[in-house]
């Protein structure tokens, strides 16, 4: 499921500002209230029930949740708790299933940026970042800590290989395309 900008009233919240994505049977998106800063909510239902789906770094100052990205019965997205910077999370759509998965390795103590999250088939996503121990690299993850691992360093150390324009395409089975800058 693609990013979708869309612009909502929604009594206490605000303006919704973008990310949308379609998770069963819930909208899943991004707004902000006095109480919660940016956080993620979902809205079902025939009357449009809204909620909010997790406050992920509790408190006024929200996690500031990106890259909503469906993959199967999974949102992933990237989310800073107030504690382990942005971090990649998963959500079965409830408060109790909405998990941080890992924490990426920082280097001293910046920590990597996140450039770009893509599905891939019906279990993974695959993602890219700048900086940290291994500079740019792509990763993956199936959801969980043990699958979430830098894919290859094709470039040792902080230089990185610098993935960019993440696409899934079909081939024989779900396949990935990425091109290096270098």
């Amino acid at each position: 499921m693609r990013n979708l900008p869309v612009l909502l009233a929604v009594p206490d919240l605000g303006a919704v500002e973008y990310g949308l994505a379609k998770l069963s049977n819930l909208r899943v998106f991004r707004a902000a209230s006095a109480a919660t800063g940016e956080e993620l909510y979902t809205c079902s239902g025939p009357s449009y029930t809204v909620g909010l789906l997790r406050d992920v770094n509790p408190g006024p100052a929200g996690s500031s949740p990106e890259h909503l990205t469906v993959v199967g019965t999974r949102l992933f997205f990237f989310a800073a708790d107030g504690v382990h910077g942005f971090e990649l999370w998963v959500s079965d759509g409830t408060a109790a299933g909405t998990l941080r998965i890992a924490s990426l390795p920082a280097s001293g103590s910046v920590a990597p940026e996140i450039l770009s999250l893509t599905a891939v088939g019906s279990c993974r996503v695959y993602f890219a970042t700048f900086g940290g121990p291994f500079g740019s690299e792509l990763w993956r993850s199936d959801g969980t800590l043990a699958g979430t691992a830098v894919v290859v360093d094709l470039y040792p150390g902080v230089a990185g290989g610098s993935p960019y324009g993440l696409t899934a395409y079909r081939g024989r089975g779900r396949n990935l395309a990425v091109a290096d800058r270098r």
